[in-house]
C-alpha cells in the first residue's frame, strides 16, 4: 500500500504522500528532461554536443537476427536495424553502467521489448541531460529515455507519444526546511540540467542563486555537503537521490499546483520522444505503450521497478 501512494499524487493526499515517498521507497527516477525524418542507414548517429557519452552500446539488449524476423511495425532509424535512444541515467527508470553499457530499469524493459518486436537492437547511449535534449533536437538519436516530461516546447523540435507513460509530480529536496517554491528566494539552488524545471526557476530567482547540474546525484551530492539548501526536481528523482544520501523522508516534499508557479508544479506526464518527423515510428511506441497498459504488461514493469498504480494511471 506504501509503493501506491508514491509519485503522480501532485498535492493530493500530500501529506501522506511525503510521508511514504521515501518510507519503502517506491521511487523511480524521471528527468522531467527531456528525434526528424530518416531513413534506414541514411544519417550517421554520431552524437556532437560534446563528449558527454559516458558509454554506448547495446550491452543488455537482445540481439536480433532480422533475416528471419517478422517486424510488427515497419519505420525507419537513423542506423539499419538499430535503434539509437539518448539515455539520462535515473534509477530505476534507466540506468546504463559506466564499465559494461549494460542497460537495466523500467526503459530498457520497454524499449527493448519493442526492439524486438520490431527486429531492432536497441544501442544505449549514456549521456547527461542537457545532451540527451541537444542530441534529440538535433535528430540525432531516435528515442529518448531516463524520465522525459511531454512539453509544448519539445514538441516543436521532436516527437512526442501521444500516450501517458507515467505520471508524477515535482519535489523540493531540503535538509533546512525549505518545503515550498516561495521559500527558495534567497536561497542556493540545484537543478538538473536540460530538465523541464531550469529555465524557469532561472527566471524566477537570480541566477547567481539557481545552480545547474549535469546529474541529479550531483546536485544531491551539493545539498549534503551545504553548497546549496534545495534540489528541485520531480518526486521520483528527488526521492531516489534521497535514499542514495541517507536523506529521512521528512526531507522531500512534493509539490502542490500552484498558480503562481504553474509550470514548476504542474504533474509531469512521462514521455518517450522520437526523432521529429518520424511518425511512424511514434505511432508505433504509441500503439506499443497502448497494448502494454491494456494487458496489464505496463503495471508490472512498474510496480517491479518499484513505483505504484498512481504513477501508472495518474487516479489519486
Amino acid at each position: 500500500m506504501k509503493a501506491m501512494l508514491v509519485r503522480g499524487m501532485a498535492g493530493r493526499a500530500l501529506g501522506t504522500t511525503r510521508a511514504l515517498l521515501l518510507s519503502g521507497l517506491a521511487v523511480v527516477t524521471a528527468v522531467g528532461l527531456v528525434g526528424c525524418s530518416s531513413t534506414n542507414g541514411s544519417q550517421s548517429e554520431g552524437h556532437t554536443p560534446g563528449n558527454e557519452a559516458a558509454n554506448t552500446g547495446a550491452a543488455g539488449a537482445p540481439s536480433v537476427d532480422a533475416s528471419s524476423c517478422t517486424p510488427k511495425w515497419t519505420f525507419s532509424t537513423l542506423q539499419k536495424g538499430v535503434l539509437s535512444v539518448a539515455g539520462v541515467n535515473n534509477p530505476p527508470q534507466l540506468n546504463i553502467d559506466p564499465n559494461t553499457g549494460k542497460a537495466t530499469g523500467i526503459d530498457p524493459d520497454l524499449l527493448n521489448k519493442f526492439a524486438q518486436l520490431s527486429c531492432l537492437t536497441v544501442k544505449w547511449n549514456r549521456l547527461t541531460g542537457a545532451a540527451a535534449v541537444a542530441g534529440m533536437s538535433a535528430g540525432k538519436m531516435d528515442v529518448g529515455a531516463g524520465g522525459w516530461g511531454k512539453t509544448p516546447e519539445r514538441g516543436k523540435v521532436m516527437g512526442q507519444l501521444n500516450t501517458v507513460v507515467y505520471y508524477v509530480p515535482t519535489a523540493i529536496l531540503s535538509n533546512k526546511g525549505i518545503d515550498t517554491i516561495a521559500k527558495m528566494a534567497g536561497k542556493q539552488i540545484g537543478v538538473e540540467g536540460g530538465s523541464l524545471y531550469q529555465t524557469e526557476l532561472q527566471k524566477i530567482f537570480s541566477s547567481s542563486d539557481v545552480h545547474v547540474y549535469q546529474t541529479v546525484d550531483a546536485e544531491v551530492q551539493d545539498l549534503v555537503t551545504g553548497r546549496i539548501q534545495a534540489a528541485f526536481g520531480d518526486s521520483i528523482q528527488m526521492s531516489t537521490a534521497a535514499k542514495t544520501h541517507n536523506l529521512p523522508s521528512s526531507d522531500l516534499y512534493p509539490q502542490k499546483p500552484d498558480s503562481k508557479y504553474p509550470t514548476l508544479t504542474a504533474e509531469t506526464r512521462g514521455n518517450y520522444p522520437y526523432t521529429k518527423g518520424n511518425t511512424a515510428l511514434g505511432n508505433a511506441l504509441n500503439q506499443f505503450i497502448v497494448e502494454e497498459r491494456a494487458s496489464g504488461d505496463l503495471k508490472k514493469i512498474f510496480l517491479k521497478w518499484g513505483l505504484s498504480e498512481i504513477n501508472v494511471n495518474g487516479q489519486f
